[in-house]
């Protein structure tokens, strides 16, 4: 009886998981286009997108920097890197390239012009030291973009919340201020971030 429980209650979650990862994706109205010109990326700059995935903004990103540029898809999930590599493949894209990371170090090949980091930040167990690590990550005049949720959280993510006070707060302490916040995200924070001079 108790092994029907167990099983039963092991299929539920992963259905219950399936049903939100549906969910999050019909409802993740993040505006891609208006993000990634928000950014204000120069052709040739090198982009870390922490976190990507196979997600929506690698490619948007990888067409703004073009050619003389390089966007690191930078993730801690093979599986999502490996269709990285499949997607850059089919779409001849020769400007991204996929990086496995450590949960507590990007491990980005170079210096970059901007850190990218969407919905991923609040996974982060040490906020503060990933933070202080990016630092030397990123170039002299390097920037960070944070977009993460203000008040639609996924289900099992209450210990992940932040606000953006803690973030700020944070992003002082590692040598960065903020330069820009926009507001047209819905139910996320979006600010950038450069190295404090």
């Amino acid at each position: 009886m108790l092994a029907v429980i167990v099983g039963i209650l092991f299929i539920s979650a992963g259905l219950g998981r399936l049903v939100w990862d549906k969910i999050a994706a019909a409802i993740d109205d993040r505006p891609v286009a208006r993000i990634v010109e928000a950014l204000k990326i120069a052709p040739g700059q090198k982009i870390a997108d922490v976190g990507s995935s196979d997600g929506p903004f690698i490619f948007p990103l990888a067409e703004q920097t073009g050619k003389t540029g390089v966007v690191y898809a930078v993730d801690i999930n093979p599986k999502a890197l490996q269709k990285v590599e499949r997607l850059t493949h089919k779409r001849e894209v020769g400007n991204v390239r996929a990086i496995l990371a450590a949960e507590a170090d990007p491990k980005i090949p170079e210096p970059v012009d901007l850190v990218f980091i969407s919905a991923t930040l609040h996974h982060i167990k040490d906020r503060p030291a990933y933070l202080r690590t990016l630092r030397r990550y990123l170039k002299s005049a390097g920037r960070i973009a944070v977009i993460d949720p203000i008040d639609r959280w996924p289900p099992f993510h209450g210990r992940m919340k932040y606000t953006l006070d803690e973030l700020d707060g944070w992003m002082q302490e590692a040598g960065y201020r903020r330069v820009e916040k926009h507001d047209f995200v819905p139910h996320c924070f979006f600010v950038i971030y450069e190295v404090g001079q």
